[in-house]
């Protein structure tokens, strides 16, 4: 139990951390901090990148797509007594909850994503996007490499 106590802090610590640099730079001047990269507040309708700003009712959409994705995978890190996932792949999941839940907020609250941090030339992107970024990448990874040991465990038999 005292180990799903500190993941649930380390998602308030995440979450919060997201929303308060968020908040912190809504009213900062665009700032330069390297050629390729800035500061600069922006509102997001989209996904990630802006992807399907366009479509009529997509924060809608994408507050229940949220919600689909954020209950019952907080149910299965939090709540599931049965060790399923490594400590590993619990830490990643943990990163997916915190950018599904940061977005998420910022989509009831604002009604858009407050995005924040420019790749000059791509795109802009805010913590909760990365921790996102992240933790897919990793998990997907992380399947990959498992797939290919099962695999050459079979093959060996």
């Amino acid at each position: 139990m005292r180990k799903k106590k500190k993941l649930f802090f380390a998602l308030i610590s995440l979450v919060s951390l997201d929303f308060l640099t968020k908040s912190l730079t809504a009213s900062l001047n665009p700032t330069q901090i390297f050629p390729f990269l800035s500061i600069r507040a922006t509102e997001n309708m989209g996904s990630a990148f802006g992807i399907f700003a366009h479509l009529p009712l997509y924060n809608g959409s994408m507050i229940f797509l949220s919600l689909l994705l954020f209950f019952p995978l907080s149910y299965f890190l939090f709540f599931e007594e049965k060790k399923i996932l490594s400590d590993f792949s619990n830490s990643f999941l943990l990163f997916f909850l915190s950018g599904v839940l940061g977005n998420l907020l910022d989509r009831i609250f604002f009604g858009y994503v407050r995005d924040f941090i420019a790749l000059e030339g791509f795109f802009i992107f805010n913590l909760a996007d990365f921790y996102l970024t992240i933790a897919a990448t990793v998990l997907l990874l992380s399947e990959i490499r498992n797939l290919v040991k099962a695999n050459q465990k079979d093959k060996k038999k």
